[in-house]
């Protein structure tokens, strides 16, 4: 079975994301491998076009469900009437999380298609969203933390780490009370790493040369890399 999902970015750990006609691309997953392939969108002069692009484009591409953040009653109506299920409403998931919900029988209820609103914490050499990403996590000064889905921030100012010591506790702290569940940084301790782990907060490594807005903005569209540690004195990746 083919599901086609409304998304931010082109990879399974994009957020699912745009109104029905207005959402960047459609990845269309097969349900039984999770191959999946980017169908983008190009853009509408009108809604009207705009829907219509899109019911043809998932109807084109076999899909045998939808699942995207916003549908119009009218768009869901013809949807239904090309024999095709449209699950809306999802948001705070990624492509993956949806799919895999839906296999699951899970998105069957609305309020299940809603998903922990994430917060990243960006580890930055200024308080803003324009400031660069930059400093290990231990030596950071700044953390942004930002709400993805409506780009509110604010900015945690830390104190730097003390030679020789590689555990922020003080950090990590603050981290969880202002409700963060994703950190990146240019790099991290493997003990730093793990305490944030066994706290359900994700770690990403992101190159340099970027603000925390666009590090923002390759979160949204999955485009951040996977999970992993580093020890003072390796570079930065």
């Amino acid at each position: 079975m083919k599901i086609a999902v409304g998304s931010l970015g082109t990879n399974l750990d994009a957020w699912v994301g745009g109104k029905f006609g207005y959402c960047p691309q459609f990845i269309i997953v097969d349900s039984d491998t999770m191959d999946y392939v980017v169908v983008p969108m190009p853009p509408a002069e009108s809604e009207q076009e705009a829907s219509l692009k899109a019911i043809r484009t998932v109807a084109r591409n076999g899909a045998a469900v939808l699942i995207v953040q916003k549908a119009m009653p009218a768009c869901c109506q013809v949807m239904t009437s090309l024999g095709i299920e449209v699950v809306d409403g999802v948001d705070g998931l990624t492509v993956r999380q949806a799919v895999e919900r839906y296999l699951r029988q899970q998105l069957a209820a609305p309020e299940s298609r809603k998903g922990a609103p994430p917060k990243i914490a960006v580890a930055a050499l200024g308080p803003d969203l324009g400031a660069w990403v930059g400093n290990r996590f231990d030596g950071a000064c700044y953390f942004v933390v930002v709400d993805p889905a409506t780009m509110s921030h604010e900015a945690l100012e830390v104190e730097p780490v003390q030679a020789g010591q590689h555990l922020r506790l003080d950090t990590i702290r603050k981290l969880v009370e202002h409700g963060v569940n994703v950190v990146a940084t240019t790099a991290i301790t493997p003990p730093c790493c793990q305490a944030l782990w066994s706290l359900a907060i994700d770690v990403v490594i992101v190159k340099g040369g970027a603000t925390v807005a666009q590090v923002v903005e390759q979160f949204k569209r999955g485009e951040l890399g996977e999970p992993q540690a580093m020890w003072p004195g390796e570079e930065s990746r």
